[in-house]
């Protein structure tokens, strides 16, 4: 590819250039450039390159129980980690995007594993902090030179690039657009035999400059909880455990908490809250959004489980999210994803932040009523008070969703800063879809506070439409010009990847 920059740059120099640089005859030599450069790089492939320096100390132990025949391993590591990574990614046929991230952050991690040959039990701690910064670059390779003048001067900007790393050329031609951020994130795992669980919080706090000198700063936050069978590293155990008998000091590497539905066979279920808002000059949030996603994903799945699935849904919605009938031609969906989302705005948030425990409690005792024949025993009977001064008993059905409710409020009423009362806000709402139905829900904050849109992606088996998203049914208001959120908004302005912009690229993800 550099070569092929090169020789596009020695061409300004042509003595025949109305012959050189002749496009649209297949023999000029700007023309076989341009082909040779297609086919070495062509729309939606990248070219990526990576520096790290990870320093890393570590400590681990093994204890041999012979009351117990079983082996427990405690680990523990603290780490640094310094990035630069540069990927050419060719956007379109006239546009080449360049991407010059550095990032450096701090982490630790904490394991125990027992095991019995292999691995029965995983359970696993981790936590890093840092910033990264990614500036973009985009490079008009347009073969036109008369819709694309500096086609030369880009063409020598993005080899000298490539050959020695400095940016100077390609800021002299265009300013970057520029994000800077910090993070931290933490995360907890449990693994049992190839049943895998994972919970996951982060906080980013983002400054964007685009090109064109429009400035602003903005705070997401995520709650999310996923549960799998990763079958794949389940068998990878095994095999491990047969090599581990003819050879020494030889293993099959992976990644044991990977997310299931990215594995071979695998499958899972991830419910995840994003938070995410614009500060103004004081730092105040604006602009207040949250979403929620259900998603069930994974290897493959039957029309049959597909069909269950969307009748899962619809009862959870009380209406009819997914129509049956688009998959009725289907056999099989394979890389598949089913999802539903519930967008929050701002006058949804003031009345998730300010739900009656009294409305709790009835729902708490609407529910027991439905459950033919229910008995609580000493331990679980709950004595609810009532803003009255009254208290009713209950079987403490709904007790997260109470506890995690009186929180956020007990958050409120003490002065917390934003981030502490949005964090729990995100946390609330979580808990409130996984304890409720949707009527449940929209009674406490409102049908047009929310709106609700899903999507089903995926390879079908058996139809002439290899892979075509099917939408859903939406229900609620968009309350808000930002309908899926300012960072969606600042992407797409930006022209930048979701991984891109998140850091996705240093940093741990479900």
């Amino acid at each position: 590819m550099k070569r092929d920059l090169g020789r596009i740059k020695s061409l300004a120099n042509s003595k025949n250039p109305n012959v050189d640089w002749d496009v649209k005859n297949e023999d000029s030599e700007l023309a076989e450039i341009i082909s040779h450069l297609n086919k070495n790089l062509g729309v939606g492939e990248s070219l990526l390159y990576t520096e790290t320096l990870n320093p890393n100390l570590g400590i681990q132990g093994v204890s041999n129980d012979m009351v117990i025949p079983l082996q427990i391993r405690l680990a523990a590591s603290a780490n640094a980690t310094l990035i630069r990574r540069i990927q050419i990614y060719r956007k379109n046929a006239g546009t080449i995007q360049v991407y010059d991230d550095y990032g450096h952050g701090l982490g630790w991690s904490f394991d125990v594993t027992l095991e019995k040959f292999v691995p029965l039990l995983r359970l696993g701690f981790r936590g890093q902090n840092g910033k990264y910064k990614v500036r973009l670059h985009e490079v008009n390779i347009d073969p036109s030179i008369k819709d694309n003048p500096k086609l030369f001067d880009s063409a020598h900007a993005l080899s000298q690039f490539i050959q020695t790393g400095s940016s100077e050329l390609l800021v002299a031609i265009q300013r970057p657009n520029l994000v800077e951020a910090d993070f931290k994130d933490k995360s907890s795992r449990l693994g049992i035999l190839a049943w895998r669980f994972k919970k996951f919080k982060t906080t980013t706090k983002l400054s964007v400059l685009s090109r064109e000198g429009l400035a602003g700063n903005f705070v997401s936050f995520t709650d999310e909880k996923q549960t799998g069978w990763n079958w794949e590293a389940f068998a990878r155990d095994f095999i491990n455990y047969g090599i581990a008998k003819v050879i020494d000091n030889v293993v099959w590497e992976g990644n044991s908490f990977q997310n299931p539905a990215e594995t071979i066979g695998g499958m899972g279920i991830t419910t995840g809250v994003r938070f995410e808002a614009s500060l103004d000059e004081v730092g105040s949030y604006n602009e207040r959004f949250m979403r929620l996603t259900d998603s069930w994903e994974g290897w493959s799945a039957t029309v049959g489980k597909v069909q269950k699935k969307m009748r899962e849904m619809n009862n959870k919605f009380g209406f009819t999210v997914f129509d049956e009938r688009s998959v009725e031609n289907t056999r099989k969906l394979q890389l598949f994803n089913i999802s539903v989302n519930l967008n929050l705005y701002e006058e949804g948030i003031e009345k998730l932040s300010s739900i009656p425990k009294d409305r709790l409690i009835e729902i708490e005792q609407l529910y027991e009523d439905r459950i033919p024949g229910i008995r609580c025993d000493t331990d679980r009977s709950k004595r609810r008070w009532l803003s009255s001064g009254r208290f009713v008993n209950t079987c403490g059905t709904l007790s997260s969703l109470i506890a995690k409710n009186s929180s956020c409020q007990n958050d409120i009423r003490r002065g917390k800063d934003q981030d502490a009362v949005s964090k729990c806000l995100t946390s609330l709402l979580r808990v409130l879809y996984e304890n409720l139905d949707y009527s449940e829900i929209t009674s406490l904050i409102g049908r047009d506070n929310i709106f609700v849109h899903g999507s089903i992606n995926g390879f079908r088996n058996g139809e002439e439409i290899l892979n075509e998203p099917i939408l859903s049914n939406t229900d609620g208001a968009i309350g808000s010009k930002f309908w899926n959120g300012p960072f969606d908004i600042i992407q797409q302005m930006l022209g930048i990847s979701g991984g891109e912009f998140n850091g996705y690229w240093m940093r741990e993800r479900l």
